[in-house]
């Protein structure tokens, strides 16, 4: 995966269904606090290049604002078709990561997301729409999305730094009936912002 922001340094998670079998699994599922059955951990070294869904994690897990959280990866993509994952109350993340191989549209909903002051959200699938209807909070936040993908947010996000697009990627603020930004905004060179009408 390559980036062009630095990432906060944490556990990177895979989003992972059926995390005792091959594969990453289906899409659908809550992202809860003390979570055993939905994420797993393997090394950063491992997960940058490719994984095989064998290894499993029986610790449960709560994320953090140092985590990256990715739902697929470079060659593995969740299966399920456009599904969506339960956000359950207040969960913490440094990052979030839509694969290459992510090419099923997702929707994060429900709760609220709470990011790293200096967070991040790639979709790296092209001519592929991933939304976070979820509240994306953080004190101070300043939020850089980017990734050949699009990224649409759709609630009315309380965080109050800078929103960045950049990477040639393509943000999309709002459905035509909800969602917003507080703080400031810029564009990259061939990255988009754009508000729903």
């Amino acid at each position: 995966m390559f980036l062009t922001t630095q990432l906060a340094h944490g556990a990177w998670l895979y989003w992972d269904t059926n995390n005792t079998t091959s594969g990453l699994g289906t899409t659908a599922g809550t992202w809860a606090t003390g979570t055993t059955t939905t994420m797993r951990t393997v090394a950063p070294a491992d997960g940058r290049t490719m994984i095989d869904g064998t290894l499993a994690t029986t610790t449960a897990i709560t994320t953090t604002t140092s985590d990256t959280l990715s739902f697929g990866t470079l060659n593995l993509a969740l299966s399920g078709g456009a599904t969506t994952v339960t956000v359950s109350g207040t969960q913490s993340i440094g990052n979030i990561t839509f694969g290459l191989a992510q090419t099923n549209a997702m929707t994060l909903t429900g709760g609220t997301i709470n990011f790293a002051a200096a967070g991040t959200i790639y979709s790296l699938a092209p001519s592929t729409t991933q939304t976070i209807s979820s509240v994306i909070s953080g004190a101070g936040t300043s939020l850089t999305t980017g990734g050949q993908g699009t990224i649409q947010l759709t609630n009315a996000n309380t965080y109050t730094g800078t929103t960045i697009v950049t990477s040639g990627g393509t943000l999309i603020i709002g459905n035509g009936a909800t969602g917003s930004l507080n703080g400031t905004t810029g564009t990259a060179p061939r990255s988009s912002l754009a508000v729903a009408p």
